[in-house]
């Protein structure tokens, strides 16, 4: 069973509407319907017990107004009470149909606001996101009892009995969907844990590659990092969630450093990309960086894990709604957040230009993105190779082949567009990046080109090559795991080492 929304970009207002009224619109008018029998019992009653009375007088003399008179209630009790439970079903069906479009309403205002003064997000992204959780636990519970009412009041109308094995399937549905809610949706609001293949690197181990760090820190500014850690993903990033590496589970600020990109980049280059990572945490970004990003982008993952465990399935039907509003909740925040997650990427931008200029941070802007768009490939051949059981370079030497693919004038002429992966922010693109430096494709291409320089960045980390090895072998492993294939020799890597890549020619 598709359950409508998805995920959070699949979200309109009109469906998230649909999705919330479905049961408080149908419980509502069974109310009606019941209420208005009970009415025309009565009257035919009236008209029975009391010929001489007109139909006007009787007309006025409704079952409501004798049950809301302490003396006609007395002397009619069991109807009273049977009128009574039917307009307390239509009282709760109006208030929760009502209830969710202005709660959608509080929604979408302060994310409207948040679009104009994105300072807000610090203020009112999760607490806004907690009291909407608290929202649908009473938004849920109110479904469930109006649910076991249709059942109970439906029945006992229709065909004068209630089987009350049904009402026990749609009770404890119920009560199963507010504890869903309960369990999954207050662990939406957390930190991200960020899971990466590389491996800590401790002062003593790399003095040269912290000596750097530690330098650009101090005049970017801002205190250095707690943790340094090295992998082959192509990308660069600071963070001060959670970090899992395949030795250690990291707590504090923690820099990736990827020796794939460290082989193509000039260590000149290689600083301005750290000086824009370090910038993350100068001034008011590090509110952004250490307080709102870590809890959105972790909430974000969570919201479609949800989705996709509510995706199908009978079981799923009580998430129908959580998944819903959320969805709605983040669509309208995320315009205030990618317009400041941009912000802050040119301002990061300009802050590793002001440590190498700006035609060199250009230029490693453009490798990056550029190598960037090729790691999904190299993974694929890496796959395809394993499975052909063949040789295969390790994903270093792989990454270089490709770098030099990637570096054709053709190939950077279709970057502009592109965006830099990164595992906590989405950066704008890189003809936006550019621009913000006062600088073109044109203008630095000869020099994007270049990816074997003299001067390459991978030197700083003297036993990079070790690093690198070791860390293929765990790639390699990962592909096995993966392609469920039998174990994989590990000469199937190809007699190139990981640092020493195989004769290339332009």
């Amino acid at each position: 069973m598709n359950l409508g929304i998805s995920s959070i970009d699949d979200v309109t207002v009109t469906r998230v509407l649909v999705t919330l009224l479905a049961i408080p619109l149908f419980a509502f008018g069974v109310a009606w319907g019941l209420i208005w029998q009970i009415e025309r019992d009565w009257q035919e009653a009236l008209a029975v017990s009391y010929q001489n009375v007109s139909a006007e007088q009787r007309a006025a003399r409704t079952l409501a107004r004798v049950c809301d008179d302490p003396r006609g209630r007395s002397e009619m009790e069991d109807a009273c009470r049977v009128l009574e439970g039917r307009r307390w079903m239509r009282l709760l069906a109006a208030v929760t149909g009502v209830a969710g479009p202005v709660w959608l309403a509080v929604i979408a205002a302060a994310g409207r606001i948040a679009r104009t003064r994105r300072a807000l997000l610090l203020y009112v992204f999760r607490p806004l996101l907690q009291l909407t959780n608290v929202f649908l636990i009473l938004f849920i519970a109110a479904n469930g009892a109006l649910a076991v009412a249709v059942v109970v009041f439906g029945e006992a109308a229709l065909i004068g009995r209630v089987h009350f094995l049904l009402v026990g399937i749609v009770a404890v549905s119920a009560i199963v969907g507010v504890l869903s809610i309960v369990a999954r949706t207050f662990s939406l609001v957390r930190v991200r844990e960020v899971r990466v293949l590389a491996k800590p690197v401790h002062r003593r181990d790399a003095p040269a590659l912290w000596d750097l760090v530690d330098t650009l820190a101090a005049r970017v500014g801002t205190q250095p990092p707690d943790h340094i850690v090295v992998g082959l993903e192509p990308t660069f990033f600071v963070t001060v969630a959670t970090v899992q590496t395949v030795a250690a589970r990291l707590n504090g600020r923690t820099l990736f450093f990827s020796l794939t990109l460290a082989r193509i980049l000039r260590t000149d280059e290689v600083r301005g990309i750290l000086g824009h990572e370090l910038g993350h945490f100068k001034g008011e970004d590090t509110k952004f960086s250490t307080k709102f990003y870590p809890i959105y982008h972790g909430t974000v993952e969570s919201l479609r894990t949800l989705a996709a465990m509510g995706g199908t399935g009978a079981t799923g039907v009580p998430l129908i709604p959580a998944i819903a509003i959320l969805s709605f909740f983040f669509r309208e925040f995320v315009v205030a957040e990618t317009a400041l997650g941009s912000e802050r990427e040119l301002a990061a931008d300009t802050v590793g230009a002001s440590l190498i200029g700006e035609r060199a941070m250009g230029i490693a802007l453009i490798k990056v993105c550029a190598f960037v768009g090729r790691w999904e490939s190299i993974r694929k051949e890496m796959a395809g190779g394993l499975r052909a059981g063949g040789t295969l370079a390790s994903a270093v030497d792989v990454g270089a082949r490709a770098a030099q693919e990637m570096t054709r004038l053709e190939a950077l002429e279709a970057l502009g567009e592109r965006l830099a992966a990164h595992p906590t922010d989405l950066h704008p693109p890189l003809a936006d990046r550019l621009a913000n430096l006062g600088i073109s494709l044109r203008e630095v291409e000869a020099a994007a080109l270049d990816t074997e320089p003299d001067d390459r960045a991978i030197a700083v980390l003297s036993d990079h090559e070790a690093i690198a090895q070791e860390l293929v072998e765990m790639e390699r492993r990962m592909v096995e795991r993966a392609i469920g294939d039998t174990a994989i020799p590990r000469s199937a890597l190809g007699g190139h080492s990981a640092e020493s890549p195989p004769d290339r020619r332009r």
